[in-house]
Protein backbone atom coordinates (compact mmCIF):
# COMPACT_ATOMS: atom_id res chain seq x y z
CA UNK A 1 0.00 0.00 0.00
CA UNK A 2 1.84 2.96 -1.24
CA UNK A 3 0.79 6.73 -0.66
CA UNK A 4 0.55 7.11 -4.36
CA UNK A 5 -2.39 4.23 -4.37
CA UNK A 6 -4.18 6.76 -1.42
CA UNK A 7 -4.60 9.77 -3.43
CA UNK A 8 -8.65 9.70 -3.48
CA UNK A 9 -8.26 9.15 0.25
CA UNK A 10 -5.95 12.08 0.86
CA UNK A 11 -7.96 13.93 -0.72
CA UNK A 12 -11.39 13.11 0.89
CA UNK A 13 -9.50 13.51 3.89
CA UNK A 14 -11.29 11.01 6.45
CA UNK A 15 -10.91 10.76 10.53
CA UNK A 16 -10.00 7.33 9.86
CA UNK A 17 -8.57 4.87 7.74
CA UNK A 18 -9.33 1.23 8.78
CA UNK A 19 -7.33 -1.25 6.71
CA UNK A 20 -7.93 -4.77 6.25
CA UNK A 21 -4.38 -6.59 6.23
CA UNK A 22 -6.15 -9.73 4.93
CA UNK A 23 -7.59 -12.75 6.43
CA UNK A 24 -4.01 -13.57 7.89
CA UNK A 25 -2.70 -10.21 8.37
CA UNK A 26 0.25 -10.51 6.64
CA UNK A 27 0.18 -7.16 4.55
CA UNK A 28 1.99 -4.38 6.05
CA UNK A 29 1.76 -0.83 5.71
CA UNK A 30 5.00 0.78 4.77
CA UNK A 31 6.02 3.11 7.41
CA UNK A 32 6.42 6.14 4.60
CA UNK A 33 2.49 5.59 3.80
CA UNK A 34 1.94 5.16 7.71
CA UNK A 35 3.71 8.75 8.26
CA UNK A 36 2.03 10.23 5.52
CA UNK A 37 -1.21 9.32 7.02
CA UNK A 38 -0.05 10.11 10.20
CA UNK A 39 0.66 13.68 8.81
CA UNK A 40 -2.42 14.23 7.30
CA UNK A 41 -4.33 13.91 10.70
CA UNK A 42 -5.50 10.45 10.09
CA UNK A 43 -5.97 7.57 12.17
CA UNK A 44 -4.89 4.56 10.70
CA UNK A 45 -6.89 1.54 12.48
CA UNK A 46 -4.99 -2.03 10.93
CA UNK A 47 -6.64 -5.19 11.43
CA UNK A 48 -7.24 -8.96 9.76
CA UNK A 49 -9.85 -8.31 6.90
CA UNK A 50 -12.71 -9.90 8.81
CA UNK A 51 -12.03 -7.59 12.11
CA UNK A 52 -11.52 -4.68 10.08
CA UNK A 53 -14.66 -4.77 8.43
CA UNK A 54 -16.34 -4.74 11.73
CA UNK A 55 -14.56 -2.11 12.91
CA UNK A 56 -15.18 -0.22 10.08
CA UNK A 57 -18.69 -0.91 10.37
CA UNK A 58 -18.37 0.70 13.84
CA UNK A 59 -16.65 3.69 13.21
CA UNK A 60 -19.47 4.62 10.66
CA UNK A 61 -22.43 3.78 13.43
CA UNK A 62 -20.32 6.61 16.05
CA UNK A 63 -20.01 8.87 13.05
CA UNK A 64 -16.57 9.53 12.00
CA UNK A 65 -15.64 10.35 8.65
CA UNK A 66 -13.86 6.68 7.30
CA UNK A 67 -12.58 5.03 4.65
CA UNK A 68 -11.77 1.34 3.92
CA UNK A 69 -8.96 -0.32 2.21
CA UNK A 70 -9.52 -3.75 2.66
CA UNK A 71 -6.83 -6.59 1.13
CA UNK A 72 -8.74 -9.35 0.66
CA UNK A 73 -5.94 -12.54 0.20
CA UNK A 74 -3.10 -13.67 1.99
Amino acid sequence: MAVEDLQDVLEFKPEVLVVGKGASGLMEIPAPTQNALQDEGIEVIAQNTSQACNTFNEQIEAGKKVVGAFHLTC
